[in-house]
């Protein structure tokens, strides 16, 4: 490989900075897709970038204050990160929503969300896994809060029947923090049991 390949595409993730998703294709304007590709194994074999799977890189954010190291992203940022890459819009399913608000405590090795793209499913190594679910309900996809979205599909898992006190309590807090406009606007998408919940809490 040709050591320019690698300056080039190492110059190009520090620009960004720290905390960002690269792919592969990315790169295409550092040298051909092979050399990029030896590239990228290079330095995620130097600890300048972490391989999160196969074509997908992070340039991890390093704590030094708390001696923490490096900062591992989440999967759910790794999630985002694809999606937006890809041009996908996704949302939730209801059993990561519960796990994301602390609503439950079982651990997901398998984390699923829907998706207006094609179905996949990204192997982050370790037995971990993201997947994508096709689904073609666009209303999914017209929140404007991320939290009222998470708030909504938690709901939808659980039924109406499963809204306990601990759970209004949580959904109240978590209300508190979406803006009145979003809230507004995203209780319209809602079921009608989930939004009469809603507006009294």
């Amino acid at each position: 490989m040709c050591d320019s390949v690698k300056n080039s595409v190492k110059r190009l993730i520090i620009s960004k900075g720290r905390g960002a998703y690269w792919f592969a294709d990315d790169f295409l304007s550092c040298g051909s897709n092979v050399s990029v590709r030896k590239a990228l194994q290079q330095l995620s074999k130097d600890g300048v970038l972490l391989r999160i799977a196969h074509g997908v890189y992070h340039y991890p954010k390093i704590d030094r204050e708390l001696g923490l190291g490096v900062l591992y992203p989440s999967k759910e940022d790794t999630a985002h990160a694809i999606a937006k890459h890809y041009g996908m819009k996704i949302a939730p399913t209801g059993p990561f929503a519960l796990n994301a608000l602390g609503l439950t405590t079982q651990m997901q090795t398998v984390v699923a969300f829907y998706t207006n793209g094609r179905a996949r499913k990204i192997n982050l190594g370790n037995n971990r896994y993201i997947t994508f679910l096709h689904s073609s309900n666009h209303l999914l996809y017209e929140y404007n809060s991320y939290q009222m979205v998470l708030m909504i599909q938690a709901m939808v898992e659980l039924g109406e029947n499963g809204i306990t006190e601990m759970v209004r309590e949580r959904l109240k807090e978590l209300k508190g923090t979406v803006s009145k406009r979003d809230f507004n606007h995203d209780l319209r998408i809602a079921p009608i049991w989930a939004q009469e919940i809603l507006r009294v809490l």
